[in-house]
């Protein structure tokens, strides 16, 4: 009987040890993922991503590019839709999401928007081009005639 309790007792050890021993190497296999920057999405860097020619710029582009969309213009939907997107390190956007939207339609548009604007300059971390998240409001306001 002794015996039968040592026993259990070492493969009760043996069995805790393996699940600490594999949940150690869960979270190394994280940090080696992130340990690689060229993958991670940074929010805040030390030069942030820059749409060509600037901030003014991408209001033109923006504004020269947006159709109103015909059903929320006639239920005059109004407002601002926030979008997130990445900037990945070659400029190009990718994994454009609505965050909040205002209507199917207004929301489709401003998406479809994002997704055709030309590569951006890419933000920067320690000299390298990293991927950066980016939230970006696109209004939709109907003017009085």
């Amino acid at each position: 009987m002794k015996n039968f309790i040592q026993k259990s007792v070492l493969l009760a050890v043996m069995v805790f040890g393996v699940m600490v021993s594999y949940a150690q190497i869960e979270r190394s296999s994280e940090a080696v993922k992130y340990a690689d920057e060229s993958h991670q999405v940074f929010q805040v860097v030390e030069q942030a991503a820059r749409f060509p020619g600037g901030f003014d710029k991408m209001n033109k582009f923006l504004s020269d590019n947006i159709k109103y969309p015909e059903k929320a213009r006639k239920d005059n939907v109004q407002g601002r839709v926030m979008l997130s997107f990445i900037i990945e390190t070659d400029g190009s956007i990718s994994d454009v999401k609505v965050l909040r939207g205002i209507g199917k339609e207004c929301d489709a548009e401003a998406v479809r928007v994002i997704k055709s604007m030309p590569k951006w300059e890419p933000a920067k971390n320690k000299g390298k081009k990293v991927r950066q998240e980016f939230v970006l409001p696109v209004t939709f306001s109907l003017q009085d005639k």
